[in-house]
């Protein structure tokens, strides 16, 4: 029999033995002081509350028998199946900056099993993954420490409590119960160095869950689970939690005021097989801030007009001699700081914003736009498309989803833009088969993503001419030469060793990371 709730009140008053009392035993203040602040108790059909302070804990299961181990066999961690939901949620003004639970047995029993042979395991991450296991006694009863519970926020924990094997040939031991409480101390100043956590690995766990990240899998298609082969993460739909902040001031804390807030596009495996977080500016680059020329090996790009940024205008050459290709493009060289005179974008950034960035390879192959403009093919055919690799032989005429003669086909470097296809898999997954265009429903697109970006350059080339580029048109993903102007969003990737230090990924809450110095 798994761990479940008792349902009624009068289970309760029958029922002398139970795993799981939940009560709240003290909240630490700065000055050290400790309450008892178990004011309430509320029981519904299949739900036990706890109110305690500024605190609400509930438990809550899916069966209808008490939460005990009562007459229960050895087993191992997989053979538990129904975990106990804990939900805390803070319904007071006190931040809490450490939570910590402990499953301490009940005194009151005299044939309570020893904690050596009670094992648990719990998840923060909706089930998807669970801790190691341990037995109570390995970590003096401690099951679960947490920080960050801001108020108005809620954690789920999910809890597996289990006799261990090791019982198995102890009939002392198999003769015996377990019962016990969960005490919660609450502290505001933390105690406890908060843990870093990889943040490709953190921003993975979030698949499936609630404003978190979705999978796609090789053929373009969206999955929520975690036993489908991935080939990328990405956060798609109107309502995503993919907020964090990025080039802060340097050695200040990260908020509004010290730092940008850039979005999260997802998690992708590099050329050389590492993962990396992508992420992209929230606000357009001021073009107040962009020298209107910008210099490199000898050559003279126009970068900035009073409203707008240029994608590659060689002042030297006329409007069809521009190249389309981002290796050779003046917007690349400013904004990676390679030419000389006025500086360019990425010296412009935080130490530790340039130390987070990786060098990554980015994929140059045509995308299809038609005569009128517009493309006519769907975000899953142009995600193929962006990453051709074959050379056209002519410099009149070159498919898509291929290279023309004298552009690269990858380039490797820190700051690029985005891809046609990262617009189109930041909607909906429900889009991801529609053609991108107005006729097909823009207005949709736009109230079903949360990147809703105005005009704005990407880095594909198209198969139109040598000097054309993609770009967000009001008309869907259209072409423009590349001397014309559109707004810039810059992006980039992160070092996989970047790590998450808080946060919940929300506008009010960004993620927070932190990075080895150099």
């Amino acid at each position: 029999m798994e761990p479940t709730l008792i349902k009624n009140n009068k289970d309760i008053k029958n029922q002398k033995k139970v795993i799981i009392a939940l009560v709240f035993i003290f909240i630490c203040l700065f000055i050290g002081t400790s309450y008892s602040l178990l004011t309430s108790f509320d029981e519904t059909e299949e739900v036990i509350t706890f109110k305690a302070g500024d605190l609400n804990l509930e438990v809550k299961t899916s069966t209808d028998t008490t939460v005990t181990l009562k007459d229960e066999l050895p087993k191992l961690e997989e053979e538990v199946t129904d975990p106990i939901i804990l939900n805390m949620k803070n319904t007071g003004s006190l931040e809490i900056c450490e939570y910590r639970l402990k499953l301490v047995a009940d005194e009151s029993s005299s044939s309570n099993l020893a904690t050596s042979f009670i094992r648990y395991s719990v998840s923060s991450d909706e089930g998807l993954s669970y801790s190691e296991s341990k037995l109570l006694s390995e970590t003096e009863n401690l099951i679960y420490t947490g920080f960050d519970l801001k108020p108005n926020a809620t954690i789920k924990l999910y809890l597996k409590v289990w006799i261990d094997e090791s019982a198995i040939d102890n009939q002392d031991v198999l003769s015996k119960d377990f019962y016990g409480n969960i005490d919660a101390e609450l502290l505001q100043k933390c105690e406890t160095e908060k843990p870093k956590v990889v943040a490709v690995t953190a921003i993975k766990n979030t698949l499936g869950q609630e404003g978190g990240i979705i999978g796609v899998k090789e053929d373009n298609t969206m999955t929520k689970s975690k036993e489908d082969e991935v080939r990328e993460y990405r956060y798609s739909g109107k309502n995503v939690n993919n907020y964090v902040y990025f080039n802060c001031k340097d050695n200040q804390p990260q908020n509004d005021s010290n730092c940008e807030k850039w979005r999260i596009i997802g998690v992708f495996k590099d050329a050389d097989g590492t993962e990396k977080l992508k992420i992209v500016r929230k606000e357009k680059l001021n073009v107040t801030q962009i020298p209107e020329n910008y210099s490199f090996d000898n050559v003279t790009y126009k970068i900035a007009s009073s409203y707008s940024v240029y994608w590659n205008y060689d002042t030297s050459k006329s409007q069809n001699q521009g190249s389309n290709d981002w290796s050779k493009a003046g917007l690349q060289y400013w904004l990676n700081s390679k030419g000389t005179g006025d500086a360019g974008y990425l010296n412009t950034l935080s130490n530790d914003a340039q130390n987070m960035i990786a060098d990554a390879t980015y994929y140059l192959g045509n995308i299809s736009v038609s005569s009128s403009g517009p493309t006519d093919k769907s975000t899953k055919e142009l995600y193929q498309e962006e990453r051709g690799n074959e050379q056209c032989s002519s410099t009149s005429a070159c498919e898509a989803g291929k290279i023309w003669p004298d552009n690269q086909a990858t380039w490797k470097g820190k700051i690029g833009l985005m891809y046609p296809s990262d617009f189109g898999f930041s909607i909906d997954s429900q889009y991801w088969d529609t053609v991108l265009k107005w006729s097909f429903g823009l207005d949709d697109f736009y109230a079903n993503t949360w990147m809703g970006l105005g005009l704005q350059w990407f880095i594909s080339p198209t198969n139109s001419g040598t000097m054309l580029i993609s770009y967000l048109a009001p008309n869907g993903i259209a072409y423009e030469y590349t001397n014309y102007n559109n707004d810039v969003y810059p992006t980039l990737y992160l070092n996989s060793d970047v790590k998450l230090i808080s946060g919940q990924g929300t506008d009010s809450d960004p993620y927070q990371l932190e990075i080895k110095k150099n």
